[in-house]
């Protein structure tokens, strides 16, 4: 097994990036969700309410973000506040800080039609994961609750032949994409080790709407969601994908090989 994809989201909820190669962290890859947008009582947004945000590219560079949309392109310098606030996501909570000499706030909240914040994760600002799967020491960027989310090419290909309408991994938005053996065998995996790189598998990912999202196009089905639910139900979860928890650090890269450990 090989490594066939790699992504990261640097803004919650907006596109992804393709990588190459890239440096795994503790809290997950490199710019990997450490920026969010934030409404005003400070909670989370996310696509699952703002379908619009699935829409809109976005890159890190030089000390920027380059958000595009269409024909309209906006960059936003990175300038921290002094001062943090403390913001929510799900049942957690971390510091932040705010961007100052904001003018990306403006064009997100009239576009998404709500008062939004955009907030940053700086390397001292922790968020643990949930101890019921994690460890002391296990954190987190502003994910949804795991640094890592793997998918599997094989078990996307037996998903998309129940299909009508095939769909890209992009709806599942994974970090990492392994060309596996076998469709859904992930479920048994415990670690893998990529190079110098561990990670430990915490529980397989539930997945919610913004799968039914077409992030092109902003479209809405009840698929790929429906046929899941068929056969990936459990606990009143629909499963998809594995979240996973980093033990060692270390660069990952295309076509690096896979080793599974007990």
């Amino acid at each position: 097994m090989v490594i066939k994809e790699l992504y990261n989201y640097p803004v919650k909820s907006m596109a992804g990036n393709q990588l190459e190669s890239v440096f795994v962290q503790k809290r997950g890859f490199t710019n990997d969700r450490r920026f969010m947008f934030v409404d005003e009582n400070n909670q989370f947004v996310t696509a699952r309410s703002h379908h619009q945000l699935a829409q809109i590219e976005v890159q890190l560079k030089n000390h920027e973000l380059i958000f595009n949309h269409r024909s309209k392109q906006i960059k936003q310098p990175i300038e921290l506040s002094q001062e943090k606030i403390n913001v929510s996501i799900w049942d957690s909570e971390s510091n932040c800080h705010l961007i100052e000499n904001n003018i990306i706030d403006k064009w997100i909240s009239d576009f998404c039609g709500e008062s939004l914040n955009l907030v940053y994760m700086a390397d001292d600002d922790i968020r643990e994961v949930n101890r019921k799967y994690g460890q002391s020491g296990d954190i987190v960027s502003f994910a949804d609750g795991y640094p890592i989310l793997i998918a599997n090419s094989m078990s996307l290909n037996d998903l998309n032949q129940r299909l009508i309408k095939p769909v890209k991994m992009n709806r599942f938005r994974p970090n990492l994409v392994i060309d596996g053996d076998l469709p859904w065998e992930e479920d048994h995996w415990k670690k893998i080790k990529i190079g110098e790189t561990m990670l430990r598998i915490a529980k397989p990912c539930a997945r919610c709407v913004i799968t039914t999202l077409d992030p092109k196009t902003g479209e809405t089905s009840n698929e790929p969601l429906y046929t899941l639910s068929k056969f990936r139900k459990q606990d009143n979860n629909v499963l998809f994908g594995m979240n996973a928890i980093v033990e060692q650090e270390g660069f990952v890269s295309l076509g690096d090989k896979i080793e599974l450990l007990n």
